[in-house]
């Protein structure tokens, strides 16, 4: 390969920046009219902006400051004429909704969902899995509420919470909703619309009965870990369970409606062993029609949503909020989700097994670099497979 094919005219931000299609850009801007109030910095500006500090783990407004007017004639390669000031910055992220990076995350979603989706992840049947879950992010000051007992000495810290519905295929979240930390997670199972013949995986801090009949009713399934004191009839116990199985047995879940307990639904009780096998694990499914097993393996399919909660906290700068209120932590928030929707796609252009987090290393260290990264990427790959595997094949093609 010539050596001038790994180099290119614009620098590796600004191939990143040319992954957010002009047209979706545009329209999120038409549709959110996010220019109306704007003279100068405009959304375009802003998204590139909080896009580099992100990229480049800038901690403080000072730094992308600094950043910027560094660049000089680099910056015009990500089409910005002018260094953003950190008051700038500060005003707009005060001011400019973050609806619009919600809704431009969801418009590039949309652009780059069949690229992106992993077939690997599939279920077994021709059926979606969708797993619902929620993380914590803290914060420094208290500008949420957080969860748990307040200290008994020193202040109290902030914190958010991001609720996540992932399709388990796509790799990405298709859908987040924010709140303050100590919010109950309950409330957001609602905000789903159940797919018919899909399966729904979620842990035991949404428990809503109200939602258990919408999924059902909708003709889709789910699987939820219950709580250690949840109160339950039982309509038949099992009395020998598959062998990977503790307890299996049919139930009904008593509840109020209008000072009035009644039970209707029947679900299944199935007690599965930890991998460790230290604990049970105590499960609530509407599905019926498969194998007791085959539901402990479902549910353990939600460790794939505690997997994108770690790759976005270790990869990108989630200690440090560079706005002091909701709107400015929220703004963040989707960028850090656009720019995690970004890398995965560049991700799938490289053709060498490469994880998540040493990509994103290797294009914040190369950020304003001058290179292509996917055809670097690929030519190691190329050179480590004709790389000798020991010293003694070393000594062979030397002698």
């Amino acid at each position: 390969m010539a050596k001038n094919s790994f180099f290119s005219g614009i620098t590796v931000f600004g191939q990143l920046i040319k992954l957010i299609p002009d047209s979706i850009l545009g329209s999120v801007v038409e549709r959110t009219n996010s220019d109306r109030f704007s003279k100068g910095f405009k959304t375009y500006d802003h998204v590139v902006s909080m896009l580099f500090a992100t990229l480049a783990h800038c901690t403080s407004l000072r730094e992308i400051e600094a950043a910027f007017a560094s660049m000089q004639g680099k910056s015009e390669n990500s089409r910005i004429d002018f260094s953003p000031k950190r008051s700038t910055l500060s005003d707009a992220n005060r001011r400019r909704s973050s609806s619009v990076f919600e809704a431009l995350y969801q418009a590039l979603f949309e652009h780059y969902r069949p690229f992106i989706t992993d077939s690997r992840l599939k279920s077994d049947e021709s059926r979606s899995i969708y797993v619902i879950d929620s993380t914590t992010i803290s914060l420094f000051q208290a500008i949420l509420e957080n969860a748990g007992r307040k200290p008994k000495t020193g202040r109290a810290k902030g914190g958010i919470k991001v609720h996540t519905l992932l399709k388990l295929e796509d790799i990405v979240p298709m859908l987040i909703w924010m709140s303050k930390a100590s919010a109950s997670d309950a409330p957001y199972l609602s905000k789903i619309k159940p797919e018919a013949g899909s399966i729904y995986l979620f842990d035991r801090g949404y428990v809503d009965f109200k939602a258990y009949d919408t999924i059902i009713k909708a003709g889709a399934f789910f699987v939820s870990r219950l709580r250690e004191n949840a109160v339950f009839e039982v309509v038949e116990e099992k009395l020998e369970p598959e062998p990977t199985i503790a307890r299996e047995a049919i139930i009904k879940l008593p509840r109020k409606v209008k000072g009035e307990v009644y039970t209707d639904e029947n679900y299944r009780l199935i007690e599965i062993k930890s991998e460790k096998g230290e604990q049970l694990i105590r499960l609530i499914t509407s599905i019926h029609h498969l194998g007791s097993t085959q539901i402990g393996d479902l549910y353990r399919k939600r460790w794939q949503i505690e997997l994108l909660f770690k790759q976005l906290k270790q990869n990108y700068p989630l200690k440090y909020f560079l706005g002091d209120t909701p709107n400015a932590i929220e703004i963040q928030i989707w960028v850090t989700l656009i720019a995690n929707l970004l890398i995965t796609v560049l991700k799938k252009s490289v053709k060498r097994a490469i994880a998540h987090s040493n990509l994103a290393t290797f294009l914040r260290i190369n950020l304003l670099a001058y290179i292509k990264p996917t055809a670097v990427l690929n030519y190691l790959r190329h050179t480590n497979r004709n790389k000798p595997k020991n010293r003694q094949l070393k000594l062979q093609l030397s002698g």
